[in-house]
């Protein structure tokens, strides 16, 4: 059986040597094609093309709303250059966000809400120009119910 390729990236971009993340653009909001492979009955493949917006969040510094009625299902990049309070408001069972997050050349803090349940360790910062990916899913409609995963760039 072959291997199935999922593709992801742009067409228009082309990595710098040695760049641990070439494709993630933070600088503006863009769409992607991506294809995935669905398996059907019987061992076939389709692919199917299936179009996302990647957006950029505002401020970069100071404090920063998630309203996951409008975030619910988007991928979110956030270029900070400031340390960083994020709320959350609109939460409901199911709704979920991703946030690719950069960091400038100084380390920077972040605060959470207190009930959001972290996988893993709390983060309290990011360090000098890493990328991390924070999600976020709620599993009911308060802070509490804030299930967060992080990981940063090592």
């Amino acid at each position: 059986m072959a291997d199935t390729k999922i593709s992801a990236l742009p067409t228009d971009t082309v990595p710098a040597s040695g760049d641990l993340f070439p494709f993630v653009d933070i600088s503006a909001t863009r769409t992607e094609v991506v294809t995935y492979a669905n398996l059907l009955a019987g061992g076939s493949s389709s692919f199917a093309p299936l179009t996302r917006t990647v957006t950029a969040l505002t401020p970069t510094t100071s404090s920063v709303a998630l309203d996951l009625s409008t975030l619910h299902g988007t991928i979110r990049t956030h270029a900070i250059t400031g340390n960083i309070t994020y709320t959350t408001s609109n939460l409901a069972a199911g709704r979920e966000v991703t946030i690719i997050i950069t960091c400038d050349a100084t380390l920077r803090t972040f605060t959470f809400p207190a009930g959001w349940v972290f996988v893993g360790a709390k983060p309290t910062g990011i360090a000098i120009s890493k990328v991390a990916v924070l999600t976020l899913t709620a599993t009911s409609t308060t802070d509490a119910s804030v299930i967060a995963a992080y990981a940063v760039q090592t």
